[in-house]
C-alpha cells in the first residue's frame, strides 16, 4: 500500500546515505563481543511487519506474508541490497489449507492471472501457461504487453477501466502464443485494492474464444453463399417469368382482335382463355423477385 511504499522510500534514502552498515550513534559493545545477526539487523534501515507478495516454492502461487526488511547500500548510490525475514512462518495446518486452495487455483479448468498496477504478470495458473505455451520463467514478471503486442491500445483502455473501479466482462483480446500463433481470448477482470485504496493487483479470468470466432466465420461464409445463391435464383426467375409474360401479352392481344368476329360458343371459350392468360400475367408480375 501507499504507507509501505512511503516507509520503503524513507528507508532507501537512509541506506544510500550511510557510508557503512554502522549507525553513527552506535554504542560500543561490551567486552568486544562479536555482534549477533540481530544486532547487525538493528544497525541498518529496516521495515518491520511489511505485507509482502512472495511466490511459494511449491506451486509458485503469490502469497502475502509479513516480512521484516533491512536495506543496505552496496558500495554506490545506484544499488541497494534488501534482505528479509518472515515474521511468522505458517504452521502445518495453515500450509495444508493453502495447499488445497493452491491446487484448486493452479489446476482450475479456466485460465487465471494477476497483473500489477504496471501491467506485469505477478502470477498465472498452469492452465494459462498451457493455453499460451510459455513456462513460468518466460511469463512471470513480464509486461502483459509482450504477449498481446497487437492490442496495446485495448490493454491500456482495459487498465483505464479497471483503474476507475469498474469490472470488465467478455472483452476479446488477441494473445500471441509461444509458437507465434494468435489465440482469441475473452477476459473478465476486476481489481483487488489495498486497504488504503491503492492498486494491489488485477484478478483476471480468460477463456478461449477461438471456437466462437470459428463459428461466426462459418456462419458469415454460409450467409454470404446463401445471399449469392438467392441473387442467382432471382435472376433465373426474372428471366423465366419474362418468357411467360411476353407470349401471354401476345395471346391477349390476338384474342381481343378476334373478339368482335367470334360468336358463341367460340366467344365464351375465348373469354375463358383471355381470363386464364390475364391471371397468368398477374401471377408472373406478382412473382418477379426484387433486384
Amino acid at each position: 500500500g501507499e504507507e509501505d511504499r512511503a516507509r520503503f522510500k524513507i528507508a532507501l534514502g537512509r541506506a544510500r546515505s550511510l557510508s557503512s552498515l554502522v549507525e553513527p550513534d552506535e554504542k560500543p559493545r561490551e567486552n568486544n563481543t562479536p555482534a549477533s545477526d540481530l544486532e547487525e539487523w538493528e544497525k541498518v534501515p529496516n521495515l518491520r511487519g511489511v505485507k509482502t507478495l512472495v511466490l511459494g516454492s511449491r506451486v509458485d502461487y503469490p502469497i502475502y506474508r509479513k516480512y521484516d526488511w533491512l536495506l543496505s547500500a552496496a558500495g554506490d548510490d545506484a544499488r541497494v541490497v534488501c534482505s528479509g525475514r518472515m515474521c511468522k512462518p505458517p504452521d502445518e495446518a495453515e500450509q495444508e489449507q493453502e495447499s488445497e486452495l493452491l491446487d484448486f487455483l493452479n489446476n482450475a479448468p479456466i485460465a487465471m492471472h494477476w497483473l500489477s498496477g504496471t501491467g506485469h504478470v505477478l502470477w498465472c495458473n498452469q492452465t494459462e501457461l498451457n493455453v499460451l505455451g510459455y513456462t513460468k520463467e518466460e511469463y512471470f514478471g513480464k509486461p502483459i504487453m509482450d504477449f498481446c503486442p497487437d492490442e496495446q491500445e485495448l490493454v491500456l483502455e482495459i487498465f483505464k477501466t479497471l483503474g476507475s473501479g469498474n469490472t470488465i466482462k467478455d472483452v476479446p483480446v488477441r494473445f500471441r502464443t509461444k509458437d507465434g500463433s494468435i489465440r482469441e481470448l475473452l477476459i473478465d477482470s476486476n481489481v483487488n485494492w489495498n486497504a488504503d485504496g491503492s492498486f494491489r493487483h488485477t484478478r483476471c479470468c480468460i477463456r478461449d474464444d477461438t471456437n466462437r470466432k470459428v463459428r461466426e466465420e462459418r456462419l458469415r461464409v454460409t450467409a454470404q453463399k446463401e445471399a449469392q445463391l438467392a441473387k442467382v435464383k432471382a435472376a433465373f426467375m426474372r428471366k423465366l417469368l419474362h418468357e411467360i409474360r411476353t407470349p401471354s401479352h401476345v395471346v391477349c392481344g390476338m384474342l381481343a382482335s378476334l373478339e368482335e368476329d367470334l360468336r358463341d360458343p367460340a366467344r365464351s371459350l375465348s373469354d375463358k382463355v383471355a381470363t386464364a392468360v390475364t391471371d397468368t400475367i398477374g401471377a408472373a408480375d406478382w412473382g418477379v423477385p426484387g433486384p
